[in-house]
């Protein structure tokens, strides 16, 4: 068993190596196993790009009996970039929202995935209170996802959830904010939720969202890339 999935894993985390369709058929394979981790480590092994055979191949997961499969195969299509791995992440968004909701790590996974994409259709799903939880994980999932979508609607989206959280929960996620802020705008106005609010609503009329990514300060710029793995510019 444990050449079966070492075999399996090798066929998946080489794909300069392994045609496409091999890696398909590899992590079909793959999720036939009885054992949930070896499920699960297919998925995370499973490569990135515009593989539309592979995308479509990990969407069975989803329904998995198991959560650390399905999660597993969210953040596989969160690294996708096939247009119909965006496709089946908003629809499990749209059908499987209230059990979503009963698991805060796989809705945390998903709302992660979708910001992966940045992509403007799924501001709807971010926006949308279908997907709303006060639990941190994906509440903070949720703010830093919006910060990948650079349009003013993200960041009314931002403040209308911002300014609608309880005061214990607007304390634990007020850095996601003024960070997912900072990346949309490029500014910083003030440390409250209340502060921030109040600029938007001054600046709204007029602002336009900078279609690239401003310069950030230092420190906001180290956790906008720890939170998506991605590398400093050099």
């Amino acid at each position: 068993m444990l050449l079966v999935a070492v075999t399996t894993a090798l066929a998946l985390a080489r794909p300069p190596l392994a045609p496409p369709d091999e890696a398909t058929r590899a992590l079909e394979a793959a999720l036939q196993r009885s054992r949930p981790a070896l499920r699960a480590a297919a998925l995370d092994l499973a490569p990135s790009g515009n593989d539309a055979a592979l995308a479509a191949a990990i969407v069975p997961a989803l329904s998995d009996p198991d959560e650390e499969v399905r999660k597993a195969a969210l953040a596989a299509l969160g690294r996708s970039t096939a247009p119909n791995a965006l496709d089946a992440l908003l629809e499990r968004a749209r059908a499987g929202a209230a059990e979503l909701r009963a698991h805060p790590r796989e809705l945390a996974t998903l709302l992660h995935a979708l910001g992966r994409h940045a992509d403007p259709r799924s501001l709807p799903a971010l926006a949308s209170d279908a997907l709303h939880s006060l639990e941190p994980e994906p509440l903070r999932a949720r703010i830093l996802a919006l910060g990948r979508i650079r349009a003013r609607e993200s960041v009314d989206a931002l403040v209308a959830l911002a300014r609608a959280l309880p005061f214990a929960e607007e304390q634990q996620v007020l850095h996601e904010v003024r960070l997912a802020l900072a990346v949309l705008t490029g500014e910083t106005p003030g440390r409250t939720v209340a502060g921030m609010a109040r600029w938007w609503s001054e600046q709204r009329a007029t602002f336009v969202v900078p279609a690239e990514l401003p310069t950030l300060p230092p420190a906001l710029a180290r956790r906008w890339r720890a939170a998506w793995d991605t590398p400093a510019v050099p």
